[in-house]
C-alpha cells in the first residue's frame, strides 16, 4: 500500500472541517428542515408488579401506514441534514473500499479424501 491514502483522507477531513460550505441563495432562503415529531400514545406493560410506560409503543406495529410514513419522514430529515456531507461521505467510502479485499472464501472442509471450499470473487477490476 502506498502512503498517500492516509494523507488524502486527512486532507479531505480537514477541508470539510476547516472550510464549511456556504449555503447557496436557495438554501439560505429555505428554512432548515424540522425533525418529524412522533405522537405519544401511552402504553403500560405490567411485569412482576412493575408498570412500564412506553409512549412510543405504537412504533412497533411494523408495516402499518402510520409507522411507515413516520419512518419515511425521519429518513428524509436525516438525508436533508446530511446533504452537506455528501462529498465527504463519497471520499470516505472510496477510501474504505480501496482497503478491503473484495474476494471471499470459506475455510476448507474435508469430505472423504477431498477438500472443499467456496470462493466468491469480485468481477470488477481494480
Amino acid at each position: 500500500m502506498s502512503n498517500y491514502r492516509p494523507v488524502l483522507l486527512a486532507s479531505a477531513l480537514a477541508a470539510c472541517i476547516s472550510a464549511p460550505q456556504r449555503p447557496t441563495a436557495d438554501q439560505a432562503q429555505a428554512a432548515p428542515p424540522q425533525p418529524p415529531v412522533a405522537r405519544k400514545e401511552l402504553h403500560v406493560t405490567r411485569i412482576n408488579g412493575d408498570a412500564l410506560q412506553d409512549d412510543y409503543f405504537w412504533l412497533r406495529n411494523k408495516g402499518t401506514p402510520e409507522v411507515e410514513s413516520y419512518l419515511r419522514a425521519e429518513a428524509a430529515y436525516a438525508d436533508a441534514l446530511m446533504k452537506p456531507t455528501e462529498a465527504l461521505q463519497k471520499t470516505l467510502y472510496a477510501e474504505m473500499l480501496s482497503r478491503i479485499q473484495e474476494d471471499d472464501s470459506t475455510a476448507p472442509v474435508r469430505i472423504g479424501s477431498h477438500w472443499y471450499y467456496q470462493r466468491t470473487a469480485w468481477a470488477g477490476g481494480k
